[in-house]
């Protein structure tokens, strides 16, 4: 009978390793490059970057590859992961088809210059939201050898460690990613909006220069409105660029703009108050005052 529950705990514990391995082997990661913020605003550390898609493939998860993941944020204009919202996030799946982003941040200051800090986030590709994330630090003074013999003395090979330690972490606490409905919000997200002649007397024309993502296929219309009639803006030689003049309305006051995206006669998202502009038709009221004074030479 002992013998017969060693051979079925065995059997369960097989059964458990091949679960976590398939899921592992399933799961798709987008792993962008590491924040460094010891370097300051711009700072990223690739190497980084490169010892935890080693590590994390080595676990058996799929790694989305680096280029991949660089031509993504330079088309989208991103100079650090950190800056990333939750409508990036989702595009960025789309886009690489993965199912999950992990981002990393390093730390360090003038207390803590022999010390690695990370932070590390793993972000839902279906809604942008974390669903892991872990803190870890490691000093050059841990877990030294007895007497020094052998001891690590550059950051570089505890972080090292310190990578290795996480991305196991990592795939042993690897989530199940929930079920998510479909997005409240719009498929698109309105980067900037340009406008002429924000001020301007009614019935002026006004040229506003559109930088718009879209989730998914790009729209067969996207309409301007909030002038005098609505116009078309027409898609420019950026794949994200629209441009377009309207006519500004008559009446005084400010103006607000809306952007409405159309696929097709079925499908259509607004987003309202992208920009205003504001029409006068009064002179402005200009006030003239005299006032006394004594020159320094006169005192």
């Amino acid at each position: 009978m002992a013998r017969l529950n060693q051979i079925l705990i065995l059997l369960i514990a097989i059964c458990g390793i091949a679960t976590s391995n398939a899921a592992a082997s399933t799961y798709a990661i987008a792993i962008l490059p590491a924040t460094d913020l010891t370097q300051g605003h711009k700072g990223v550390d690739l190497e980084v970057t490169s010892q935890l898609i080693k590590q994390l493939q080595r676990q058996g998860l799929e790694v989305i590859a680096a280029d991949k993941v660089l031509d993504f944020m330079v088309q989208q204009g991103l100079r650090r992961s950190d800056k990333i919202d939750s409508f990036t996030a989702r595009k960025m799946a789309a886009d690489l088809q993965c199912d999950a982003l992990l981002l990393t941040t390093l730390y360090r200051n003038e207390l803590t210059l022999n010390q690695s800090n990370m932070i590390l986030t793993l972000l839902h590709g279906k809604n942008g939201q974390p669903v892991w994330s872990e803190v870890t630090s490691t000093h050059l003074d841990d877990s030294q050898p007895l007497f020094g013999i052998k001891r690590n003395r550059y950051l570089a090979d505890i972080q090292a460690q310190q990578i290795q330690t996480i991305a196991q972490q990592l795939v042993e606490e690897l989530p199940v990613l929930p079920q998510v409905k479909p997005h409240n919000s719009p498929p698109i997200k309105i980067a900037l909006l340009q406008l002429s002649q924000p001020l301007i007397q009614g019935e002026a024309p006004i040229h506003c220069r559109l930088k718009v993502n879209f989730l998914g296929a790009a729209p067969d219309r996207l309409l301007l409105s909030g002038g005098k009639q609505p116009i078309t803006l027409h898609h420019s030689k950026n794949s994200d660029i629209y441009t377009g003049s309207f006519i500004s309305k008559v009446t005084a006051g400010d103006h607000k703009l809306d952007v409405s995206a159309h696929w097709g006669d079925q499908q259509k998202k607004t987003v309202e108050n992208v920009a205003t502009y504001k029409v006068v038709t009064q002179p402005a009221q200009l006030t003239l005052s005299f006032h006394s004074g004594t020159e320094l030479d006169d005192v």
